[in-house]
């Protein structure tokens, strides 16, 4: 994962988020989905973590959300991290994602 620094990603989605790009872009993007649980912005924001990072392919999905700066910059209502102390274990909670 060597496309983008987390520091990067973080400051390119807070702007993006800041100009409101994000809902924007997911208004006008094409989905054929009749149920939605992950709001569309965020499956867009996710896309866009991947392409950064020079990931193409979703099963590297997880690996580039735990790594990357994308959820730092969306805040704790929306998702976080925590590192638990004696293991090092990343948990993290997304809304929408954990059932």
């Amino acid at each position: 994962m060597d496309g983008v620094s987390e520091v990067a990603e973080t400051e390119f989605f807070r702007y993006i988020g800041a100009h409101r790009m994000l809902g924007k872009t997911a208004e006008t993007y094409p989905s054929p989905r009749e149920k939605e649980e992950v709001p569309l912005w965020m499956f867009v924001a996710s896309n866009l973590s991947m392409r950064l990072h020079g990931v193409h392919a979703f099963h590297g999905y997880p690996y580039v959300v735990r790594c990357g700066g994308m959820l730092n910059s969306f805040g704790p209502e929306v998702a976080h991290k925590a590192k638990h102390p004696e293991t090092g274990d990343v948990t993290l909670s997304c809304s929408g994602f954990n059932d």
